[in-house]
């Protein structure tokens, strides 16, 4: 006798096997087509659908896995442009103030310099740089092998009733050595020379952005009087943390603002990514703009 065969269940609705190559079942036309279309935007032929089969223009010049992003075709954009002689011209306009806190002009700043993108990582590579080259590394403490004294045994191992001791100089005693003791160490890091520019031209580029960036004409005072600088601090209604960038080191300055609490005074030689980042705003001359486009642009 045959075994019955089995009982399909009358609620399913039979569904045709459609197979394509090797016998594998054939997707709908539909859902291949998505694929396909999804394939396509992956390999950035959104614009450009028949670069699959034969591209035609820009397109073909295109690596097939290439991204749309647009940061990466205006970077290859500005490249080409600079190959041919062709450079952009987007420069950021700041007004000039005078000591008395009143604008005399404007001034057009490098967009190389202080028109550049916000790049976070570089600038925290470079302030922890900073740091750890200001360490002088000098600590030292002793360990209990370098106390002296405690060679001896205090008393014997078993027989005493209390606890079991090998050297008066372990941690544990008083004028004992100290467990995993610190030691004089250089704490210096290095950093390439384009990555310190690039920190640099970006910290004064998010300064720009932001509005904490200001440039006067000149910074003078007749005398080294601290009233003086304060007077230029309030009429700038510079009331947070502020850094003054000379092009030139003026002794009458440099004494004047000593004593203020919220105002440094640093030449633009001694400009760093530190002192851009730890301070709330950036004061510049005009000479030492002129300067930093000179150096960095």
């Amino acid at each position: 006798l045959e075994p019955a065969p089995p009982q399909r269940d009358a609620r399913r609705r039979p569904c045709p096997q459609r197979t394509g190559f090797h016998g594998c079942e054939q997707l709908p036309l539909a859902r291949v087509q998505a694929q396909e279309a999804r394939r396509s935007v992956r390999c950035g032929e959104r614009h450009h659908p028949e670069s699959r089969s034969g591209a035609r223009g820009r397109a073909a010049q295109r690596h097939p896995r290439q991204g749309c992003d647009p940061r990466t075709q205006r970077q290859r954009r500005d490249a080409e442009n600079e190959r041919q002689g062709i450079r952009r011209t987007i420069m950021a306009n700041v007004k000039v103030y005078n000591m008395k806190g009143e604008a005399v002009g404007d001034l057009e700043l490098s967009d190389k310099v202080f028109g550049v993108e916000y790049n976070e990582p570089l600038i925290h590579q470079a302030v922890v740089t900073y740091l750890c080259n200001q360490r002088q590394g000098t600590k030292s403490t002793l360990t209990r092998t370098e106390v002296r004294g405690g060679g001896a045994k205090p008393w014997r191992q078993k027989g005493t009733g209390r606890a079991r001791q090998g050297s008066i100089r372990a941690p544990q005693w008083t004028k004992g050595g100290v467990v995993f003791a610190p030691k004089s160490r250089d704490f210096s890091k290095k950093m390439n020379v384009n990555a310190k520019r690039g920190a640099l031209v970006s910290a004064l580029s998010k300064k720009v952005a932001d509005g904490e960036l200001f440039v006067v004409d000149e910074l003078k005072v007749s005398a080294p009087k601290t009233k003086e600088m304060e007077a230029f601090r309030k009429a700038m209604k510079l009331d947070k943390r502020t850094v003054v960038v000379m092009d030139e080191n003026d002794e009458n300055v440099i004494l004047a603002a000593r004593n203020l609490p919220t105002l440094t005074t640093i030449s633009v030689n001694e400009i760093s990514t530190y002192e851009v980042v730890a301070n709330a705003v950036v004061v510049l001359t005009k000479g030492s703009v002129k300067k930093l486009e000179e150096v960095y642009a």
